[in-house]
């Protein structure tokens, strides 16, 4: 069964999240850094009467910050629990099913991210699959 996935661009390399994860995509806006955070947390950002923590995804995916970001990825969990990521771009909407997912690959290191489900080659366009949820996991259990 086909689902569908919000790709988006970070360093000009493409990733993309199950479209189910976003709640929406907002205009990047500057965040208010915090003490404590996490070395990819930017900051938070007040939407809408929300407090929400913004994740650098440049940090969080690719270690480099040379490109400007110009939205933010709203992510809701099930328990509706909600962070932001930072992204360049949103690509497009794909389609592929789960089941085609690569997921052999090797992270930094030889290790894989939590967050990095595997990758995706469709029509010659590599993009890697990401699962947010549980980068929502982490940042819960750092703020515990």
């Amino acid at each position: 069964m086909l689902n569908k996935w919000v790709a988006f661009l970070i360093n000009e390399t493409r990733y993309c999240c199950n479209i189910q994860q976003i709640k929406e995509v907002i205009p990047y806006a500057q965040c208010n850094p915090f003490p404590g955070s996490n070395q990819f947390a930017e900051g938070i950002l007040s939407i809408r009467g929300e407090v929400i923590t913004i994740i650098s995804g440049e940090k969080l995916l690719c270690d480099k910050n040379i490109t400007q970001q110009n939205n933010i990825l709203i992510i809701e969990n099930a328990g509706q629990e909600r962070i932001g990521v930072t992204v360049d771009q949103v690509d497009s909407i794909i389609e592929f099913d789960p089941e085609s997912i690569d997921t052999s690959i090797e992270a930094r290191g030889g290790q894989t991210a939590t967050w990095v489900t595997g990758t995706i080659n469709e029509d010659n366009n590599l993009t890697i699959v990401v699962d947010f949820t549980n980068l929502m996991t982490l940042q819960s259990s750092e703020v515990e």
